[in-house]
């Protein structure tokens, strides 16, 4: 199959020189606007996720095998968006998050050159891949979501080429299975990504023939990734673990949700400009050359979200890359009104963004949330022996600890909100064998929150308690440890015998 895909738009006139000179100044500007602003956003922590993927990705990188030695209920790739950037500034959560803007920039990037013909359309879904993520209120930190929209992007991207040359190549079919299969290995219910190109590969000019050879070349591309994940899993990580992760964990997580959550984030996106842009360019871009397109985004983005069976907003997040689509088409016919109507497009997506983005970069001003967090580090790793290890316990995201501390983790599950219900039921291994695990190889270091450490030192009542709770009372009558230190806060408790 020969490639034949063009991105010219009948009757659109091909962009003056100056014209795209302008259009990359323009990118280039707010791509450095993006990080800049997701940088300064680093020195608040909002929430425990990405300090215990930061984690688990400074243990593989010190040579334990992922799923066996440390555990992370992701699938492997998205442990990449926190092992990376460790190699070049270790236990940096500034350069996890420089990372994360530079995925969503990238994203930016790819949509700007699939309506490089419309420079309107370019900058219009460029600037709302790249920044919306602050609109939603639950970025406050970079995850697994925006690293696998990089992914659903880049099918995105290549179902439009098809759609608009109506023939498709080896290497776009080859492609779009590699990167199906990379988002499922991400989060598993971004995998829908690869039903557009499925789509666009269907209604184009080709014969069946020439279809159904292009449907083997997207298995093929997509079980070549496989194969390769495969095999880096072997090397390390573990393998019954990763089968466990990738398809017997998301059973369990969407058992413990229900309809009702599933309706109470449904109802959270109705309520979001989010769903304003879904609605009002996907009516912009129903025109009949793309309607089967626009249909399938439509669909596909918001239900893609609602698989998990939780209300979490942030899972929100991965319907960006589709609605980045629809304003992209809905920009781009809008020139059909007159040259000046587009940019109305442009106008509109930067004046809704400016108030989140200037208020969460307010908020990070007011109130450096992390800098506590390094502090309580550097003191534990004063006091700390060479060799040594760590148990944290604190509210999140305490977890902010263990990620910068120079220790490792004391246990292969050593965060306390899975040692409660319902997060549990998560673990592969029950409950008695981890308390039994920790009692065998206690912690060289306790870091304990003063309210916790109190509810420790109080005997247990009629009440039921967390889990956690019972582990380090036992830890703290059956081992001798004594307060090294004191930090915002903190105990930092040091194990003697």
């Amino acid at each position: 199959m020969e490639a034949t895909v063009g991105n010219s738009e009948p009757g659109d006139a091909r962009p003056s020189r100056r014209a795209v000179v302008i259009g990359l100044l323009v990118l280039f500007v707010a791509a450095a606007v993006a990080i800049n602003v997701y940088t300064f956003t680093s020195q608040t922590a909002g929430d425990r996720d990405p300090f215990i993927y930061a984690q688990v990705g400074k243990d593989v990188l010190a040579g334990k095998r992922l799923y066996s030695e440390t555990w992370i209920d992701k699938p492997p790739l998205g442990l990449l968006m926190y092992a990376v950037p460790q190699l070049f500034v270790p236990r940096s959560y500034k350069a996890i998050v420089v990372f994360g803007a530079v995925i969503l920039v990238a994203q930016g990037v790819l949509f700007a050159c699939a309506f490089r013909r419309s420079l309107a359309a370019a900058a219009a879904a460029a600037l709302f891949v790249m920044f919306y993520p602050l609109e939603l209120g639950t970025f406050t930190w970079p995850s697994t979501e925006h690293f696998a929209n990089l992914f659903v992007t880049g099918n995105l991207v290549i179902a439009l080429a098809i759609t608009r040359a109506r023939t498709f190549s080896t290497m776009q079919c080859l492609a779009a299975g590699a990167l199906a299969i990379a988002a499922f290995h991400v989060r598993q219910n971004t995998v829908l990504c690869g039903l557009l190109p499925v789509l666009a590969v269907c209604l184009s000019d080709r014969s069946w023939r020439e279809r159904w050879r292009a449907g083997c070349l997207m298995i093929a591309g997509g079980l070549i990734v496989w194969a390769m994940i495969v095999v880096a899993m072997a090397i390390v990580g573990d393998l019954p673990g990763y089968w466990w992760i990738m398809f017997v964990h998301p059973r369990i997580f969407a058992s413990l949700g229900s309809a009702a959550e599933l309706l109470d984030l449904a109802r959270y996106f109705a309520g979001t400009s989010l769903a304003l842009f879904w609605v009002i360019f996907a009516l912009l871009a129903a025109e009949r050359r793309y309607l089967p397109l626009v249909a399938g985004s439509a669909f596909i983005g918001p239900v893609g979200c609602l698989l998990t069976f939780h209300d979490h907003p942030h899972y929100l997040v991965n319907a960006l890359p589709y609605v980045a689509l629809l304003i992209g088409l809905g920009t781009q016919r809008l020139a059909k009104l007159g040259p000046g109507f587009p940019w109305f497009s442009v106008a509109a997506i930067g004046i809704s963004l400016l108030p989140s983005v200037s208020g969460r970069l307010r908020i990070v001003a007011a109130e450096p949330t992390y800098l506590p967090f390094v502090q309580i580090a550097a003191e534990v790793d004063r006091v700390a022996p060479e060799n040594g290890t760590l148990w944290v316990c604190g509210p999140q995201p305490s977890e902010a600890i263990q990620f910068i501390s120079r220790l490792p983790s004391a246990n292969v599950f050593c965060w306390i909100f899975q040692m409660r219900a319902p997060w549990k039921e998560l673990l592969p291994k029950p409950w008695d064998e981890i308390a039994k695990e920790y009692s065998q190889h206690p912690p060289d270091v306790i870091v304990v929150h003063h309210g916790i450490e109190q509810q420790a030192h109080t005997a247990a009542g009629p009440v039921k308690e967390d889990e956690y709770l019972q582990l380090l009372r036992a830890l703290l009558v059956e081992q001798h440890y004594t307060r090294a230190a004191e930090s915002e806060g903190y105990s930092i408790l040091l194990r003697t015998n």
